[in-house]
């Protein structure tokens, strides 16, 4: 390697009149039998940069030198290594030169240059019009040029990595349903398994005929109409079936993008929620039965109807203990095929049931078939054709009153949450069976069921917090504060139980609200805000249905109103906004100011109640605000 720098005795390198001439540092490829030529002399020479020139002569070298990329720019004789330039340049690009290389060319390498150009040649100078003037506008353009190409690699990078971020599916689809681009799910697959290179294919090629179908005439809508179509479909994967949303927009006249997001985890969720209301509402029923009736035999086959229902079993029975035959009565039965359950009397200790009385706990019987310990029943669990068995006993004060069994037809493997519910629905079996015998005790057993009710709904409170990302334990807070508050402002005691409920499920609407919006960091836009402000709504439309909650509705469906008729959902006004709603907005609001959240930190108490006190008569009830402030500081001085 020949280097020769710029700076040659008697010689300066001339510049623009810049101060300070940029150094630049520049690669020359010539062989030795060139180095005689004014070459690296003009280069040494270029005005406005101050030039550091390294002549290279060997190809070997020259290929490892360019592709260090430590040059700003790279001049190659056309005719450098006996001919073998432009080979010499493939292989530099392809060992990763990112830098600039101007080709000199020679009279005879016309028909070249187009060559040099295809195998990433930034420019191509003839060798007899090289002069100063010339070299100046070609590095600073070419240099330029390189710093162009590489902040717009740098710009497609970060597009692209920001893209691949977005775990949704991206899909670019024509008018006539052929795929143009797409990007696939980031965890699963949601058109296609296995996944497929989709560009070029049309859409009913690559999924099946009901969302192909589907998926076109969204494509149809939103062309024709403009506006942005959903829709929602299931897919299997690994046998496994997915939950998706779609949404189609418009791109241009001829073209729409299909976004499409996994929401098997949001449908989950809200199946959870829906199993909750259900088998709330079966409580309710039960204790409805329990409290409205003295007749054992319909209040059991009440117990039974929400057995069967709630816990998606074949058929299910209740032995009563007969104290005086010692034996075991059928007492109600639902689902058999025929009427032999009605007639048994078992000997305690004998069969299924006999060893629930005796151990007093849960026995489950994943298959029948291989078992034969209830020799006394085995012709009717044949006949029947049952393949699993749960017997719970019916405890009540420490005393075993009979058992709940359930059969089922199939093989049966539930979850914590359905044992959970078996074993509350054997409870209140037991209460009805102690309700019946032991009227005069009814009162107490109330109170467990009662109590079983409100852990359910705080349970579910929690849930809902979960899927808010709330602060642990806003609910709980916000209702022991409003339950506080209401009492002090005369709100009687039936309606603070009412107020209770409200409180903790004050933001069940929400379920009703996409994960798009419920859960985005950033602001809302203006129609992801209309989306939000019907959660108010959506709660009454969960809630109404549940007879006991419909009184609680007050503070789900008006929180969100403003004293001086600014809030929503119907602009309520003044004393018009019920007295819980009222008194909950002040509450809710210190308690979420007070608290951080993904999006803040939590602000100062001073800033919170300045707060209060601004809003007191626009958005908050001024009396309400003043007794919230005065509770407040009163429970300060006194801790």
């Amino acid at each position: 390697m020949d280097f020769t720098d710029v700076d040659l005795p008697g010689e300066a390198p001339q510049d623009s009149g810049a101060a300070d001439p940029k150094e630049l540092k520049v690669l020359l490829l010539e062989d030795e039998s060139q180095i005689k030529s004014p070459t690296r002399k003009l280069l040494a020479r270029i005005r406005g940069y101050h030039s550091i020139v390294v002549r290279v002569t060997d190809e070997k070298a020259a290929l490892a030198a360019m592709a260090r990329n430590e040059f700003q720019v790279h001049f190659l004789r056309s005719d450098f290594a006996n001919g073998g330039a432009l080979r010499l340049l493939n292989e530099a690009r392809l060992s990763g030169c990112a830098g600039p290389v101007i080709v000199l060319t020679g009279p005879s390498d016309g028909g070249d240059v187009l060559e040099f150009v295809k195998a990433g040649a930034t420019d191509c100078l003839p060798l007899d019009e090289l002069n100063g003037a010339v070299l100046q506008r070609t590095v600073r353009y070419a240099i330029d040029r390189h710093h162009i190409l590489d902040a717009l690699r740098a710009s497609e990078e970060q597009n692209r990595a920001l893209l691949n971020a977005i775990p949704d599916a991206m899909y670019l689809v024509g008018k006539n349903g052929r795929f143009l681009d797409f990007k696939p799910h980031r965890s699963a697959w949601s058109l296609t398994k296995p996944p497929l290179d989709l560009v070029g294919k049309m859409v009913d090629e690559v999924t099946s005929p009901a969302l192909a179908w589907l998926t076109l005439e969204r494509v149809e809508q939103t062309l024709r109409t403009g506006r942005v179509q959903a829709y929602e479909y299931q897919l299997p994967i690994e046998g496994i079936p997915r939950a998706f949303e779609a949404r189609v927009i418009a791109v241009g006249e001829d073209k729409t993008l299909a976004i499409v997001r996994d929401i098997s985890e949001r449908k989950q969720a809200e199946a959870q929620i829906h199993r909750h209301m259900q088998r709330l509402e079966a409580l309710h029923t039960i204790d409805t039965a329990i409290n409205g009736s003295l007749d054992i035999t319909l209040t059991l086959s009440v117990v039974l109807s929400q057995v069967t229902s709630k816990l998606e079993v074949d058929a299910a029975d209740i032995l009563l203990l007969n104290g005086v035959t010692q034996t075991l009565d059928c007492a109600a039965s639902r689902g058999f095929l025929s009427a032999g359950p009605e007639r048994i009397h078992l000997p305690l200790g004998i069969g299924y049931a006999g060893r629930v009385i005796l151990q007093q706990k849960m026995l489950h019987i994943p298959n029948l078939a291989t078992q034969d310990g209830d020799v006394v029943r085995a012709p009717l669990l044949a006949e029947e054709q049952f393949a699993a068995y749960f017997g719970v006993p019916l405890i009540s004060k420490g005393r075993v009153k009979g058992v709940l069994e359930i059969f089922h037809r199939s093989v049966l493997d539930p979850d914590e949450e359905w044992m959970s519910f078996l074993d509350s629905l054997a409870e209140q079996a037991a209460i009805a069976v102690d309700n019946m015998m032991l009227f005069d005790e009814l009162q107490a057993s109330n109170l467990q069921l009662q109590l079983a009710h409100e852990t359910t709904l705080e349970g579910w409170s929690r849930a809902l917090e979960l899927r808010d990302i709330e602060t642990h334990g806003h609910a709980q807070r916000v209702t022991d504060m409003t339950l506080d508050l209401a009492h002090t402002l005369g709100v009687s005691q039936p309606d603070l139980c009412h107020v209770r409920h409200g409180a903790l499920l004050h933001d069940i609407g929400k379920m009703g609200i996409p994960d798009s919006i419920l859960l985005k960091p950033g602001p809302l836009s203006e129609d992801e805000w209309e989306v939000m402000r019907r959660h108010p709504l959506y709660a009454q439309e969960l809630l109404m249905p549940i007879q006991q909650l419909r009184e609680a509705l007050d503070i789900p469906l008006n929180h969100h109103e403003h004293w001086d008729g600014g809030g929503y959902p119907r602009g309520l006004s003044g004393e018009r906004i019920p007295l819980p709603a009222r008194i909950f907005s002040v509450v809710d609001v210190w308690d979420a100011l007070n608290s951080d959240r993904p999006y803040r930190k939590a602000w100062a108490q001073d800033e919170v109640r300045d707060y209060l006190k601004t809003g007191r008569g626009g958005q908050f009830d001024p009396q309400v605000v003043d007794l919230f402030l005065k509770e407040l500081a009163g429970s300060e001085v006194r801790n």
